[in-house]
């Protein structure tokens, strides 16, 4: 089989027009399919699956079914734009049963290094439409490091509006470190699924979402669930699993958030109001330390109205520690909340500063 058959496998199925297209690499081919390949160009094809392991960035241009299997493995090393990337407006059903993973690391000019790095493993330019399924029962994995400079990592991107369906049933991993930093933002900036415009469709967690941002010498910033700046959320978020983050920091600030509405540089917040329902029964946890410096913590974060309700019958705990001042937070909603607020586990906070602390439940 030649490597273009090896990469593209097309089978017809008997009397039907759906077309199939199988991506898997054998191990003698995977050094000569390294580059990004383009894996639809056109809507030909009516689903991929993806069956073995590739080590090179897998592009989908066109809204089919996306499928990898259990022994499917996307691992990209320092690829611009991360594991596999959906550019297309989306209205079918992309299900991860496998593992995606990026991973960016600085590589040294001398003894430095001077780059911005950003992993991410699983983008979706284009719009979710509302048929549109995310599922997520496998693994993803984001990891950034950087020498000098800023580390990002993210999880699952969503780049334009999203008014489909994401459900987890796996595990999101995501991990940013950096040692040293000349920039004025938070140099490990980790995320573990992020949404970028419109956030309209229902969000359903039954997995493990593990965000952790590492800095030694500036600011960490950890979101596991964001809802970034610019967006309007009027979704149902409903956590059955585990949402955990994580910031650490020997200088400067750290910052964690469970589930943030608003997007947050160096402390400081755009308004963005939520119509939308926060559902816990599960475990969401944001922690925050700081050696030398301030540590915010905060579980459910909305610096803006909330006009939706919240509903906690498991465990939300937010923890921050610093040698500055420490804040920890429950539930933090900073304009208007018209929308009820129903308690039947734990909301814990709890805060040690050098300073000052401050923790607040709800």
């Amino acid at each position: 089989m030649s490597k273009t058959d090896s990469v593209r496998n097309l089978m017809y199925c008997a009397g039907q027009t759906l077309k199939f297209l199988f991506v898997g690499l054998r191990p003698s081919r995977l050094a000569a399919a390294a580059t990004s390949t383009t894996l639809l160009a056109t809507g030909a094809i009516a689903q991929v699956i993806i069956v073995n392991e590739v080590d090179s960035q897998q592009k989908i241009d066109a809204d089919v079914d996306v499928t990898i299997t259990p022994t499917g493995n996307v691992q990209v090393a320092n690829e611009e734009g991360g594991g596999v990337v959906v550019s297309a407006d989306y209205s079918s059903t992309f299900t991860n049963n496998g593992t995606i993973s990026a991973e960016t690391e600085s590589v040294p000019l001398g003894s430095i290094s001077f780059r911005s790095l950003k992993a991410t493993a699983l983008t979706f330019g284009g719009d979710i439409l509302a048929d549109g399924q995310v599922i997520i029962n496998g693994t993803i994995n984001a990891s950034a490091t950087s020498d000098i400079g800023v580390s990002q990592a993210t999880g699952i991107d969503f780049d334009g509006a999203f008014e489909g369906a994401l459900t987890i049933d796996g595990e999101i991993n995501v991990e940013a470190t950096s040692d040293n930093t000349i920039f004025l933002v938070p140099t490990s900036n980790a995320e573990g699924v992020s949404f970028d415009d419109l956030v309209a469709g229902d969000i359903t967690n039954t997995g493990a979402i593990k965000v952790v941002a590492l800095s030694e010498q500036d600011s960490a910033l950890a979101k596991g669930v964001s809802i970034n700046e610019g967006s309007q959320s009027t979704s149902t978020i409903r956590n059955d699993g585990l949402i955990s983050s994580t910031a650490s920091t020997e200088v400067a600030q750290a910052t964690a958030f469970g589930i943030v509405f608003g997007k947050n540089l160096g402390g400081l917040s755009s308004i963005t109001n939520s119509d939308g329902n926060l559902i816990n029964n599960g475990t969401v946890s944001a922690t925050a330390n700081s050696v030398r410096g301030d540590a915010i913590a905060s579980v459910y974060s909305v610096p803006g109205d909330l006009s939706g309700d919240i509903a906690n019958g498991g465990t939300l705990t937010g923890a921050a520690t610093a040698s500055e001042v420490a804040e920890a937070r429950g539930v933090s909603v900073s304009g208007d909340m018209s929308g009820d607020l129903s308690n039947a586990g734990l909301v814990s906070a709890r805060a040690t500063g050098g300073v000052e602390a401050k923790a607040v439940g709800v």
